[in-house]
C-alpha cells in the first residue's frame, strides 16, 4: 500500500512539473512584449502601454503621422501628441478656449476625435474659401468640427461654447494651405 501511495504521488509529481515545464518561456528567448509589460508593471501602469507619446513639436508629430497640423497665431499651452502612431494631435487654448486638434490619413469619425455622446440635432456644414465643414454641438457644451483633404480627416474640438468667431479664426488658421 505504502509502496503503490509512494507511486503514484512520484507520477502527480512528474505530471505536475510537466505541464509548469510546458507553460514557460525557453531559457533565453528574446520576447519584446514580456520585457514591455513588465517595465509596464513596474513603472505603476498595470502593464498597459500607453498609445499617446508626447512630442517636441509640429514637426516631429508630422513626420511620425504624415499629418502636419498648424495653430492660429497667438495660441498658448500648445503640448504635442502622437496616438498609436496614427493621429497627430496639438492641444492648445485660444481666446480663453481649450482646443484639441486632430489629424490622421487613415481614421475618421468617432476613431479620430474621440468625442463620445450624441450632438444636438442641427449639424451645420459651414463652407468657406478653406474648406468645407461640419460643426456639430454636444449638450454639455462641447463643440466639434470636422473636415477632410484629400490626404486626411482631421478634426478640432472645444471642450467649451467656442463661439462662433473664435472656432472659424482657428479653422481659418488650422485649414490654410
Amino acid at each position: 500500500m505504502k509502496k503503490t501511495i509512494c507511486i503514484a504521488g512520484t507520477v502527480l509529481l512528474i505530471s505536475s512539473l510537466v505541464i509548469i515545464a510546458g507553460c514557460s518561456q525557453p531559457a533565453g528567448k528574446d520576447d519584446a512584449a514580456a520585457r514591455q509589460t513588465v517595465a509596464g508593471v513596474q513603472a505603476g501602469s498595470a502593464g498597459i502601454v500607453n498609445p499617446i507619446v508626447e512630442k517636441e513639436n509640429a514637426r516631429q508629430i508630422g513626420d511620425e503621422t504624415g499629418v502636419y497640423l498648424k495653430i492660429p497665431d497667438g495660441a498658448a499651452d500648445v503640448k504635442y501628441y502622437v496616438i498609436a502612431l496614427k493621429v497627430a494631435q496639438i492641444e492648445f487654448s485660444f481666446r480663453g478656449e481649450e482646443f484639441t486638434l486632430r489629424g490622421a490619413k487613415e481614421l475618421s469619425g468617432i476613431e479620430l476625435h474621440g468625442v463620445y455622446g450624441q450632438p444636438l440635432d442641427g449639424t451645420v456644414t459651414v463652407t468657406i474659401p478653406e474648406g468645407s465643414f461640419d460643426i456639430y454641438t454636444y449638450p454639455e457644451g462641447g463643440r466639434l468640427v470636422t473636415w477632410s483633404d484629400p490626404g486626411a480627416n482631421y478634426s478640432l474640438y472645444a471642450a467649451t461654447s467656442a463661439g462662433d468667431d473664435t472656432i472659424a479664426t482657428v479653422l481659418e488658421s488650422v485649414a490654410a494651405e
